[in-house]
């Protein structure tokens, strides 16, 4: 499990629907209305690794941001 706290401040984009292709870092913010394997994860910050899309919250008052918002 990552803590949200090891997640840098800036994703690429929100997302309500995991990207078709990711590489491993890739940080993405979960839309409000997520799909498929983001489904039930609302909100959430989520990186790829080498086992697939790791889902955390975030800590209360982090900031991120969007760079292609």
């Amino acid at each position: 499990m990552i803590a949200a706290q090891k997640i840098p401040g800036n994703v690429l984009s929100i997302e309500n629907t995991p990207p078709a292709s990711a590489a491993i870092g890739d940080r993405i913010l979960i839309g409000t209305a997520p799909t498929g394997d983001y489904a039930g994860h609302a909100e959430k910050l989520t990186v790829y690794l080498s086992t697939g899309w790791q889902k955390v919250s975030p800590t209360n008052g982090q900031r991120v941001y969007v760079q292609n918002y």
